[in-house]
């Protein structure tokens, strides 16, 4: 609170905040100021349906009184038009500094389409403060029935949250400079609905504050996911509760679903049937690859990892292939390349990619002259298995951590694999398939 007071009376000082008096929204039945979530209609830039200074459908903000049909949110009456003075923000102002920091940016692209939209028409001045008993009070004199709007206050309250956290962390040097240096990179996430406020409003706050050097470069975004084709809403009780689907379903495999079906670049759909579905297609093709694995290794090997021998075409070929989805998948965990979609979507691909190189492999068991070269495809499979446990820790970490202690390679608190790695020869095989839960 401290510091947002000091940031707001920091702007209006240097002529960036402004007093203005300007039309708004009330409802005289209900004697409430509308804005936010008070007010409904919709939107003036894609005439979705819309509530009071942002719309969740095209991401753009409005200033409440141009919202086409406003009605109370609370009684559902007309909206009538009301004028009184306010601060606002002068984010045109900022118009020149935001294109090159879009341009130096490492946003997905929903988010530069968004902004460099918003630069096309022209960016809006905003309202940092509404006529409201909640909030935190408007530290400028003559405005004490007003409060600030909680989305200016927001871009400070992360500094302040990163002040916070570093007192109690261990890595306390590294999270105070962390908005003072650009060695760092902040990487935030959050829900497209929010992408203006993080990529238009907030480096604008930041730049008018003059101290914060590293302005956020990096987002992660998600849109909407729906449930049966609807938008979960907890009021109408059209929602799934997670630690009562959790109580049935395995965490591993929701956290998985979810990652597959993530709505990353558009909405997707949740329904209790696709989740099965998938659910029990992973499970018989993974348990069906690890359990044929598993009686591979007790017929042929005793139960022990086999050494290395000959290389054939087809196994440089299989490794080749596993090198590229193992990597493939590493890279979707990375900022800039983020997608726990496509992570897992590899991770199916491995899987498919072993058993059809198991299938290839099984004639090469029955002929005493290629031992050398049964030995490889199967240590070659084991390394699969290997990199499985690897790509999936993120998104699985349960049956990450008991398949590699299957495979004798518990490692928790190593580094990642960064590429595929064979497993120990002579080492005593636990029950691969046991893992998959």
């Amino acid at each position: 609170m401290h510091l947002v007071a000091e940031v707001v009376t920091d702007l209006k000082r240097r002529g960036y905040i402004e007093e203005r008096t300007a039309p708004a929204l009330f409802c005289p039945r209900c004697k409430l100021s509308l804005f936010e979530a008070h007010v409904v209609g919709r939107c003036p830039h894609c005439g979705s349906p819309a509530s009071g200074n942002a719309c969740e459908v095209c991401c753009r903000p409005n200033d409440c009184h141009d919202l086409l049909e406003p009605r109370c949110q609370a009684c559902g009456g007309k909206a009538v038009r009301d004028e009184y003075r306010r601060l606002f923000f002068r984010l045109s102002s900022f118009a020149p500094r935001l294109q090159d920091h879009l341009r130096q940016s490492g946003l997905p692209s929903p988010l530069i389409a968004l902004a460099e939209q918003m630069l096309a028409d022209g960016l809006p001045d905003i309202s940092i403060s509404h006529r409201s008993a909640w909030g935190l009070p408007v530290p400028v004199d003559g405005y004490s029935d007003q409060r600030l709007y909680v989305w200016f206050e927001m871009a400070a309250g992360y500094i302040a949250a990163t002040q916070d956290l570093a007192a109690g962390s261990p890595e306390r040097n590294e999270l105070e400079v962390a908005w003072s240096t650009t060695q760092s990179k902040i990487v935030q996430f959050f829900g497209m609905d929010n992408g203006y406020f993080h990529v238009v409003l907030f480096p604008a706050i930041y730049m008018a504050m003059g101290n914060v050097a590293n302005i956020p470069k990096f987002a992660l975004t998600n849109e909407f996911l729906r449930l049966d084709g609807s938008k979960f809403s907890t009021s109408r009780s059209h929602a799934i509760w997670a630690r009562d689907f959790l109580k049935q379903q395995p965490s591993d495999l929701v956290r998985y679903y979810l990652a597959l079906a993530g709505p990353e670049t558009s909405q997707t759909d949740f329904t209790v049937e696709a989740y099965s579905a998938e659910v029990e297609r992973i499970r018989s093709s993974w348990r069906r690859w690890l359990s044929d694995l598993d009686a591979v290794v007790a017929r042929s090997f005793g139960g022990c990892v086999p050494d290395l021998g000959l290389w054939l075409a087809d196994h440089r070929a299989f490794l080749d292939e596993l090198c590229g989805l193992h990597q493939s998948a590493l890279a979707a965990y990375e900022h800039e390349t983020f997608s726990p979609s496509r992570a897992v979507r590899c991770a199916r691909e491995l899987v498919h990619a072993c058993g059809r190189f198991a299938d290839g492999q099984r004639r090469l068991e029955t002929i005493a002259s290629l031992s050398a070269e049964w030995r490889t495809a199967v240590a070659l499979q084991l390394a699969a298995a290997r990199s499985l446990a690897t790509i999936v820790a993120p998104v699985m970490p349960g049956f990450s951590a008991n398949l590699r202690a299957s495979l004798g390679c518990d490692g928790s608190g190593e580094p990642i694999e960064t590429q595929p790695g064979f497993v120990q020869a002579g080492i005593q095989l636990g029950q691969l398939a046991a893992a998959v839960p």
